[in-house]
Formats: C-alpha cells, sequence, structure tokens
C-alpha cells in the first residue's frame, strides 16, 4: 500500500513556506545580536513554526516504518536472539505506531496554536502545560475559515467515530489500562496453539503436532494482516487530515507566505532563471 497525500501535497508547501519563512525573519536579526546567539521573539516563533512542521514530517516517517516492520517480520532466528517472540516484536511495533499517532496529534495542536504571532506570548507562558494545548486550544484559533478546520480538528478527537479516533482510543486504554490488543480471537488462537504444542509435545503425535502448528500459523498471519490492514487506513486518514489542515491554513489570512516569490527575492541565488525564449 502506498501512503501519500492526495492531490497537490499542501503539507510540503506548508513545511517550504514555513522554513524560508523562518529564514527571512532570522536573516533580520542586527548582527551584533545574531552574533551573540540572540534573535528577535519573532523569529524564534517562526522558527518554532518550522520545527513543528518538520516533526511532523519526522512522524510521518516512523509511522510508515512501523507498517513496514509489522508487515515484513524478521527471520525466528533474528528473534530468538533479542530474546523476543513474533507476537512480541508486533505487538511492540502496534504499540510505538499508536503512540507515534498520538504524537502526530500533539505536534499538530501544537504547530495551529503557535501559527498566529498573536498567540505567541500565551504559548511562551503556557507551553509546558500540554492541558493548555489540547483540541480545544487549537480550536479557537482566530484565522478565516475557522469553521472549516474545526471539521478537520475534529477527526483527532479521541471519540470521533473514525479510524483515527478509534486508534487514538485504543491507544489510551493500552498506555493506562488494560491492553485489548492482546486480546484478539486470532491472537489468542495463534498463542494457544502455540502452548498445546509446546506443553504436551511428549503425547502428541507428528500429525497432531503440524496441526496445531498451522493452526498457530495460521491465526497469527491473519491477525497480523488485519493490523497491517487497519494502520494502513490509519495513517491514510491521518495524511489526508494533514493535507486538508495545511490547505486550509495556505488559504487563510494567517501570516505565511502563499507563493513562491518572496523566496526568490529573498534568496535569489537558490533559484535558476530561465530565460524568456526558453519558457516558451
Amino acid at each position: 500500500m502506498t501512503y501519500s497525500l492526495p492531490g497537490d501535497i499542501y503539507f510540503e508547501r506548508l513545511l517550504t513556506s514555513l522554513l524560508f519563512d523562518s529564514q527571512i525573519e532570522t536573516n533580520k536579526t542586527p548582527k551584533e545580536y545574531a552574533d551573540r546567539g540572540y534573535h528577535t521573539q519573532k523569529a524564534e516563533l517562526k522558527s518554532i513554526r518550522w520545527q513543528y512542521c518538520t516533526d511532523i514530517k519526522r512522524i510521518i516517517s516512523e509511522l510508515k516504518l512501523a507498517i513496514s516492520m509489522l508487515r515484513n517480520i524478521p527471520e525466528g532466528q533474528y528473534l530468538q536472539q533479542v530474546g523476543s517472540t513474533r507476537t512480541e516484536y508486533c505487538l511492540f511495533i502496534i504499540s510505538a505506531f499508536l503512540d507515534t499517532l498520538h504524537q502526530m496529534k500533539d505536534k499538530l495542536m501544537r504547530l495551529l496554536y503557535v501559527l498566529n504571532y498573536e498567540e505567541y506570548k500565551k504559548y511562551m507562558s503556557e507551553a509546558a502545560n500540554i492541558k493548555d494545548l489540547k483540541l480545544n486550544k487549537a480550536k479557537q484559533l482566530d484565522i478565516s475559515g475557522r469553521s472549516k478546520i474545526e471539521i478537520d480538528l475534529e477527526e483527532w478527537n479521541q471519540e470521533a467515530k473514525n479510524e483515527i479516533g478509534t486508534a487514538l482510543r485504543i491507544r489510551t486504554g493500552h498506555h493506562h489500562n488494560l491492553s485489548k490488543i492482546h486480546y484478539h480471537k486470532d491472537l489468542q488462537d495463534s498463542q494457544m496453539g502455540a502452548i498445546l504444542s509446546q506443553e504436551t509435545s511428549n503425547i502428541l503425535t507428528e500429525e497432531y503436532k503440524q496441526k496445531l502448528a498451522k493452526m498457530s500459523d495460521e491465526s497469527f498471519y491473519k491477525w497480523q494482516g488485519e493490523y497491517v490492514r487497519k494502520l494502513s487506513i490509519t495513517l491514510d486518514k491521518a495524511l489526508q487530515n494533514l493535507n486538508n489542515i495545511a490547505k486550509k491554513l495556505l488559504e487563510s489570512d494567517l501570516d505565511i507566505p502563499k507563493t513562491m516569490d518572496i523566496y526568490m527575492r529573498e534568496f535569489p541565488e537558490l533559484f535558476i532563471v530561465v530565460p524568456p525564449a526558453e519558457q516558451s
């Protein structure tokens, strides 16, 4: 399965925009201050905006990696060397995916909170208090098209009846309460088959041992395949949501460069100028 942002990659545009915007603002810092490692408050804000966006890009890569690792389980010899079973390996990957998805939610909420320059002082005083940066805080952003962005933000509500909300609820249960990931019927059948085969190996016929091993393998790979499918769908939904939000941010009245003109003006050495005759 290929994970991609639909249509134009608005998130990549947003990332590029915030990167150049941060560098432009940093370049405005007087040299005597920059040489001492000081920057203006606005330059610091724009650097934080870009860093949060970069963090989200890193998280996307980690989520894709988790699914790839779940799909391609290492050989038994490797698992024996690290003292793990295939079930423990998969459960670790699923847990990592869920935690990383929750991390994406946190980074997205914080990015939205600091996109508005007027909110920056509040951010500086409240950044350490994660309770102030939850979903309801992000939805209070005073930007054009806010109501439309609120619809996208609701998909990150843990109570939402969608793939993202379901994954976040499972993560909360797995992280704080009794985990239900372990109690999937196919996983239980797989583990039961393995246990019976080990505990009664001295009294079972070879034919029945093979049947137990086959049942264990079939149940395990069915469980594994189902989670690969579910996590893949969840990631695609998260990427679509992220792209929708990025598109609306770029269309909003926030202080975000909307075109390449500002980059070409500030950093002409980075762009190749094509003569008019060649452009046609």
